[in-house]
């Protein structure tokens, strides 16, 4: 028999004992803890929460009460109500484990500000463990302060850097500031150890569109999805690896759930749009770029994929304007480019146009792409 069976069963016939002992003594302080760890072990986070809300029905405010709660509330992923717990501990009592345990709460409740501002100034007070200070990465890349992200990465990498969690949150970084390089390298020491964190893999996946790899990035997105089915980049990698290998049916049904994770993020709707201009369905388009330019008119691509809506539609003095607004915005904007193409007469032939777009997208979307000026070349020289 296994030791970790056996332990488990030890532990469960500890916690029958300790239940039968708090029966006769329903406050005794030491059985209440012991009766909520036992829980815990034994994988019943209900059992546990049951006990630890009868100790805060003795013990009301009680630190150590209140933080097995947060525990037990994270375990159960009521992130409100954790969050709830852990700010009375943290009032009552000052300590960097339950700042981290708070910080947690407040990312899955999309409060990244506030996770940072948490869990940061413990770092004066001593050196912070490598999760906190990967928490903090990633508080820092959510907000998008990616600049203060690799201060904080450069300051910290000697001593995590043989964490795997914050070599990914650090390659993802890296990512997103464009340094290609350092975010391969982090992204590969990170998962060479094995443990093989989501950032590291996101990221992987990422280069490997870049690359035009799409078998690569389908195995490493559905590596993650096993992991972590929520994780909306991922959805969107692999609806751009089922586009580059015109599977559009199933690269529609990805990138809608790529949004409904990501419902703010442009470039997730922008393959959206395109997605659905190459399943011929303009109408469905219009509205995905048009949700884009509510996100922020300042967006050079989506204006410029609502001109290729407009263009394809027959619709040339709006497509005109909108291609003026995209390149006001961006005068490297791929869709202005393709609208106007369309507008030229330069995409008469369907099928080129609908192999080109998915391999234009993995190069928008990733580092390691063809030049896009030049595959546009490409596509009107042949």
């Amino acid at each position: 028999m296994l030791p970790g069976l056996i332990s488990a069963i030890e532990a469960s016939q500890k916690l029958a004992r300790t239940e039968s002992y708090l029966a006769s003594d329903p406050r005794n302080l030491d059985l209440l803890v012991m009766a909520i760890d036992l829980s815990l072990m034994t994988d019943d986070p209900a059992r546990a929460r049951r006990h630890a809300e009868a100790a805060l029905d003795h013990y009301p405010g009680d630190v150590l009460f209140l933080a097995r709660m947060g525990t037990i509330l994270m375990a159960q992923h009521e992130w409100q109500g954790a969050a709830a717990s852990l700010e009375q501990a943290l009032r009552r009592h000052r300590d960097v484990e339950l700042a981290y345990n708070l910080s947690y709460c407040y990312t899955w409740l999309g409060r990244q500000r506030e996770a940072f501002d948490t869990l940061v100034g413990y770092g004066a007070e001593g050196e912070l463990p490598a999760h906190a200070v990967t928490l903090l990465v990633r508080a820092l890349h959510h907000l998008r302060e990616l600049d203060r992200a690799i201060e904080l990465i450069q300051a910290e990498m000697p001593r995590c850097q043989e964490a795997p969690a914050f070599l990914g949150a650090a390659s993802m970084v890296y990512l997103d500031n464009g340094n290609i390089e350092e975010s391969a390298r982090l992204s590969e020491l990170a998962l060479a150890g094995g443990v093989r964190p989501v950032e590291a893999l996101v990221v992987a996946a990422s280069l490997a569109l870049g690359r035009i790899d799409a078998d690569a990035a389908t195995r490493i997105c559905n590596e993650v999805l096993a992991k972590n089915p929520t994780e909306g980049r991922s959805w969107s990698g692999l609806g751009l690896a089922s586009m580059l290998k015109r599977d559009l049916p199933a690269a529609e049904r990805q990138l809608e759930e790529a949004v409904r994770y990501m419902p703010g993020h442009p470039g997730t709707l922008h393959a959206l749009g395109w997605c659905k201009i190459l399943n011929q369905d303009l109408a469905g388009a219009r509205a995905v770029f048009l949700k884009a330019l509510e996100l922020d008119r300042n967006f050079g691509d989506s204006h410029g994929g609502l001109a290729v809506v407009q263009a394809f539609g027959g619709e040339r003095d709006a497509a005109g304007e909108s291609i003026k607004r995209a390149l006001g915005l961006d005068p490297n904007s791929l869709s202005a480019k393709f609208a106007r193409m369309i507008l030229d007469g330069k995409v008469s032939d369907p099928a080129r146009f609908r192999a080109l777009v998915p391999r234009l997208l993995a190069g928008y979307q990733g580092p390691f792409g063809q030049n896009l000026d030049a595959m546009l070349d490409d596509y009107e020289g042949s």
